[in-house]
């Protein structure tokens, strides 16, 4: 009896006819819905639908502001790349997203791994890593590679995440106090603190105390509210209000201080704290990334960019995904995610970005919860959000140059303290597996004390070294035994 048959009539498929059928693939109904969801859904969209989208997208693009500017800042950008680097994310993800939660932006993870890039390679060298980034996700996303990224341990992740938080917050209080330096680690801020004590503004410091605890006493109250509406289900108006006024915080922070400085400077002619650098009014310049670097006096070739590159070319998008695959299954609630379609409007994003001065983009877990909350019905909300953005680029930016720095510290410090999560996770190991504990504090402390793009790649060595192992030092247990022949 024959077990398996392999004998088959079938030959193998041409060239020429494996183009054909792919050709013939491209010109179906099937394929251009799942490359431009919108075809589908947009039939049906009605008022109700668009008002829900509405309420979404101005909610976000209020809570969406101060972070805009204030992950530029981090990045050591001028604050308008922030503003840059919101536009295209919002007008292609509605047309080839197909999650209502998610969009694409910039946020304070990856701002704060640019800002080594940027005291190194510039702005120029910034936007060109966010186009090569985008290549990169879309050339995993067309070879179904992206799922890879979930092999990175979530320890590893924690640590990478939490050295980040650390190195922030302290480069953030050197900025609160009005010192300005470098602040790429640890050691860097405590050094460029101790160098400009000199610099140290009262003002600077009271403004930006003050305002993390409003932050985190909005925060709180928030909090509170939303466990009070999971209790009833029913959300009284009052509570909706509570709901809205804590998502609109870091807005209404920097609304007020932005009140206090215009007051300030009309009473006495100056501002008594430290404000950023002129915001460029106006649409950002439609340009390609520039493809040669140069670096000091010296302009590199494309082929010498791309191997100064080489390090940013591998972590960048593995932060990117990361983000990405994090705050999709987030939000998920347990439905199949188009994995390869959400990367390839990842990816799209971030080359097309690229041409307006963008620094990489990604998802977020503060966007995306903030959709949630609003009643987002589909992607279009982004195009709201977008809207917003054009707004303030076109007519508001003047005002932003009042934004004390200090209050942009704040808005940083107090959205990344729920990152911080060693203590949590070190329990967790402790209960389950200790041995992810040494992968998880090896990724911390190398991203604390040397750089963050070094402890990613560490971490992931580290972690890979106690998988292997095990593999190549199998325990083998061997059993003799007498067997009797009859």
């Amino acid at each position: 009896m024959e077990l398996y048959d392999f004998k088959s009539d079938e030959r193998p498929l041409k060239a020429r006819e494996w183009l054909k059928g792919k050709g013939h693939s491209l010109s179906t109904k099937k394929f251009w819905l799942r490359r431009f969801p919108i075809i589908g859904w947009l039939q049906s969209y009605t008022l109700s639908i668009a008002s829900h989208d509405l309420l979404a997208g101005v909610t976000v693009g209020l809570v969406e502001l101060p972070k805009c500017l204030a992950a530029a800042i981090l990045a050591g950008l001028p604050p308008q790349y922030g503003l840059y680097s919101s536009l295209l994310g919002y007008f292609v993800y509605p047309l080839l997203g197909t999650c209502k939660f998610l969009n694409f932006g910039p946020t304070l993870v990856i701002s704060m791994l640019m800002s080594t890039y940027t005291d190194k390679y510039g702005p120029d060298g910034v936007v060109l890593i966010a186009f090569l980034a985008g290549v990169m996700i879309t050339i995993l996303a067309l070879l179904q590679l992206a799922p890879l990224v979930e092999f990175i341990s979530y320890p590893v992740t924690t640590g990478f995440m939490s050295a980040g938080v650390i190195t922030i917050v302290l480069g953030q209080l050197v900025a609160m106090v009005g010192i300005k330096g470098s602040t790429v680690n640890a050691i860097k801020a405590i050094e460029t603190f101790i160098i400009g004590i000199n610099q140290f503004n009262t003002w600077d410091l009271v403004m930006g105390l003050v305002c993390v605890v409003i932050l985190l006493g909005i925060w709180h109250l928030g909090e509170i509210t939303e466990k009070a509406i999971n209790r009833t289900k029913e959300p009284t108006g009052w509570q909706l209000f509570l709901r809205y006024f804590s998502m609109a915080r870091n807005a209404i922070v920097l609304i007020a201080s932005i009140v206090f400085v215009v007051i300030m400077i009309t009473t006495t002619g100056q501002s008594p704290v430290g404000t950023p650098e002129q915001i460029e009014e106006g649409f950002p310049p439609i340009r390609p990334p520039t493809f040669q670097l140069q670096i000091g006096d010296e302009t590199l070739s494309f082929a010498q960019t791309l191997s100064e590159l080489s390090a940013p070319l591998f972590v960048v998008p593995l932060i990117l995904l990361l983000e990405f695959v994090s705050v999709a299954k987030s939000f998920a609630g347990g439905k199949t995610i188009d994995t390869t379609q959400e990367l390839l409007a990842l990816g799209l994003t971030n080359i097309l970005g690229s041409f307006v001065q963008s620094i990489p983009v990604s998802a977020s877990f503060v966007r995306s919860a903030v959709n949630v909350a609003s009643g987002v019905k589909t992607p279009i909300s982004n195009l709201y959000t977008g809207g917003i953005m054009l707004a303030v680029l076109g007519v508001l930016a003047q005002y932003l140059s009042y934004i004390p720095t200090s209050t942009l510290a704040a808005v940083i410090i107090t959205s990344l303290l729920p990152l911080f999560k060693i203590p949590q996770v070190t329990m967790a190991c402790f209960r389950s597996s200790k041995r992810d504990l040494i992968p998880m504090y090896a990724t911390f402390f190398v991203g604390l004390f040397v750089n963050l793009t070094f402890a990613i790649l560490f971490g992931v060595l580290v972690d890979l070294v106690f998988i292997l192992y095990p593999t190549a030092r199998p325990k083998l247990i061997i059993k003799s035994c007498k067997v009797r022949l009859a």
